[in-house]
């Protein structure tokens, strides 16, 4: 699970080195990574963005960083992920990798011994 945190500025959502470089390439995690519970939501249960400490990480960005599940989702985040596919800022390849990684794990939920 990616945390609210920012690390050297970059959400950990959102942080391409630690979720893909370290977790996945270096120590060669296989499972699913998921967002904190609103990471990418309305600054953390905050309505008004003035009151936040820092603002929500980035819906694409934790798509691209290789969190597969956003937690607990919602419209938005979902409209901002087709339109980035749609205009090509995000890579399909990306969304599949994701969506591969939650059918494996579903998968292996259900696989005998």
């Amino acid at each position: 699970m990616s945390s609210y945190n920012l690390l050297n500025g970059i959400h950990t959502a959102n942080h391409v080195g630690l979720c893909k470089r370290v977790l996945r390439d270096e120590w060669g995690f296989k499972g699913v990574v998921m967002t904190d519970w609103f990471t990418s939501q309305a600054v953390f249960g905050i309505s008004d963005p003035k009151k936040a400490i820092y603002p929500h990480s980035s819906s694409v960005e934790c798509i691209r960083s290789g969190n597969d599940w956003q937690m607990p989702g919602c419209k938005q985040n979902v409209t901002d992920i087709i339109d980035a596919v749609a205009d090509g800022s995000l890579p399909k390849a990306d969304l599949q990798y994701c969506t591969c990684n939650i059918i494996r794990m579903a998968v292996m939920c259900f696989k005998d011994g």
